[in-house]
């Protein structure tokens, strides 16, 4: 029998009470703020701000995806303790565990997709910031020609 030793999901009782503690404040704080991102949506009056806006939105429910994720993995971990290794086999073939992966790789991926979007977003418009005008005004063409001269 491969279930001699006590094994659980997750070894350390430490890591599940983190990850509780972390699924809750991660869940009760989107919840939180969701709402008020969303204002922030319908509020905004350039593209910059809906952009900026809409994803960070999108970041709050990947990490409320993630959130509820943790809270089910770690609520799962404690109910079953030591008799997960004789169910594990069910445990990796049922609906809830199939759900609970989706529902934490869909959060993961809505996350880090909107945080490299946002990155990309916001290093566009620093750089436009900075950006040299070009110099295509006839003045700017004499002093041009000037210089290299």
């Amino acid at each position: 029998d491969q279930c001699i030793t006590n094994k659980r999901l997750v070894s350390s009782m430490l890591v599940t009470l983190s990850g509780w503690v972390l699924g809750v404040l991660a869940v009760v704080l989107n919840i939180t703020i969701i709402p008020e991102s969303l204002k922030s949506i319908r509020s905004s009056k350039t593209n910059e701000s809906l952009t900026n806006n809409s994803l960070l939105t999108l970041i709050n429910i990947g990490d409320l995806l993630v959130g509820i994720f943790i809270i089910a993995i770690s609520s799962y971990n404690y109910y079953y303790g030591n008799y997960y290794c004789k169910i594990q086999l069910e445990w990796l073939t049922s609906t809830t565990c199939s759900l609970v992966g989706v529902l934490n790789s869909v959060g993961i991926m809505i996350s880090v997709l909107s945080m490299t979007a946002l990155s990309l977003f916001r290093v566009s418009s620093i750089s436009m910031s900075f950006a040299i005008p070009s110099p295509t005004s006839g003045k700017h063409k004499l002093k041009l020609i000037f210089v290299i001269l």
